[in-house]
């Protein structure tokens, strides 16, 4: 139904699949697969299409659609401002926007559904038991049996295991509720790692500029303090530049706990995962998509743990996540 939803949505609004996919900066194919039921939209893409189409998480992930959703949507998607096609690469600008104060916590079932079905991709709103409560323990000697799974977790597994991936959770420094770092070096290499893929000739330098604006943007920290980072980022004026030195693989994560709450009207949602390494593997491609779905079926017989860590966040107006808090819960048999 979420797929049918989209292409309902993308119709009204006058949008062919490839405009959609300009907007939310993904290929053409990613559109007509989520459309078709093949593959579903991560977090982000999810938030931005609500956001975009004018309509509630209900309606887009929801079994029900109306013609007023249909007029919302018509009438909520305007020409994008010409900075917006680069808004997911750390180069982008984006407007600055205060530290919000604590809010009071209130829990709401409806939207922990919601909150389940857009963040790990759920083709229809549905409140599952917590995966903490349900995740099976994997056998010695044989694959987990289909029927020790509840409807769910397999997408769960696999939904969260391509966000740490995505967002490189593993570069996200530990901090307390409300209490992001205020040095620059904390971030260097999240920042660095986040856009990769889109640095091109100036991959290896990073104005202070480029900094502020993705900690503001992912962890609404300001008034950073500037520095190098020995043997990894020297700062030469305003500009880091890198220090050769290697990046760490992609993060392989075996999610333990999800939740997801509402305070006061933004979505709050809190992940334990486990970081885990296979012995004597760098993985490939390939390699990721076989760990990825042993993962999935909860078969971690080969997989050692290095930390356990609880990652607390929302996401910002174009769905991007912002972190809130990030804690070591446990170092794990090998460290990371």
């Amino acid at each position: 139904m979420l797929g049918k939803n989209i292409a309902r949505l993308r119709r009204a609004a006058g949008l062919s699949q490839e405009g959609l996919a300009e907007r939310l900066s993904v290929s053409r194919q990613a559109v007509s697969k989520w459309e078709s039921g093949q593959a579903q939209p991560e977090l982000t893409r999810l938030t931005a299409m609500a956001r975009l189409f004018g309509v509630t998480l209900d309606a887009l992930t929801g079994s029900e659609g109306s013609a007023e959703d249909e007029a919302g949507a018509a009438a909520a998607v305007k020409p994008p401002p010409a900075d917006e096609a680069a808004a997911d690469s750390p180069q982008a600008g984006v407007s600055a926007t205060g530290t919000p104060a604590a809010l009071p916590r209130r829990r709401t079932g409806r939207w922990a559904a919601l909150l389940t079905a857009f963040v790990l991709g759920f083709a229809s709103a549905r409140l599952l038991p917590s995966p903490a409560a349900v995740s099976p323990q994997p056998a010695a000697e044989s694959p987990i049996p289909q029927e020790a799974f509840l409807p769910g977790i397999r997408e769960q597994r696999a939904a969260v295991f391509d966000f740490a991936a995505r967002w490189r959770l593993d570069y996200v420094p530990f901090f307390p509720e409300g209490e992001p770092p205020g040095e620059a070096q904390d971030y260097l290499f999240f920042v660095f790692a986040l856009g990769l893929d889109s640095w091109g000739e100036e991959k290896g330098r990073m104005s202070t500029a480029v900094v502020e604006e993705v900690v503001r943007r992912h962890f609404e920290r300001r008034n950073l303090a500037h520095g190098p980072m020995p043997k990894a980022w020297a700062l030469e004026g305003d500009t880091y530049v890198a220090i050769p030195s290697g990046i760490k693989e992609l993060p392989l994560t075996v999610l333990r706990s999800f939740s997801c709450e509402q305070r006061e009207g933004r979505p709050v949602i809190e992940l334990t995962v486990d970081f885990v390494t296979q012995e004597r593997l760098i993985p490939d491609d390939a390699e990721r998509q076989d760990i990825r779905r042993r993962i999935a079926e909860g078969d971690e017989r080969l997989l050692t743990v290095l930390s356990s860590e609880r990652f607390l966040l929302t996401t910002d107006e174009a769905g991007r996540p912002v972190f809130l808090a990030h804690e070591l819960l446990d170092s794990g048999t090998e460290g990371r």
